[in-house]
């Protein structure tokens, strides 16, 4: 059972006892979890990408600073 088959059958329309208050806490829970998983996973994805770009930059840096130093 998921978030969606306890949403299909009804049971937000009825009166609740606490173990299927609890349940539903539990699979919106489930499904807040899962969005953060995603968020974290795109934020790392983001964070390595753009060390990737500043190592990159940096060693551009470099090669450029080599050039300078051999025109003086």
């Amino acid at each position: 059972m998921d978030y969606s088959d306890f949403l299909d059958f009804g049971y937000t329309n009825q009166e609740l006892t606490v173990i299927e208050q609890m349940l539903y806490q539990i699979l919106d829970m489930k499904r807040e979890i899962s969005e953060l998983n995603e968020t974290i996973r795109w934020m790392h994805s983001v964070i390595w990408s753009e060390l990737d770009k500043t190592q990159r930059l940096k060693e551009e840096i470099r090669q450029l600073n080599q050039a300078l130093e051999r025109e003086r």
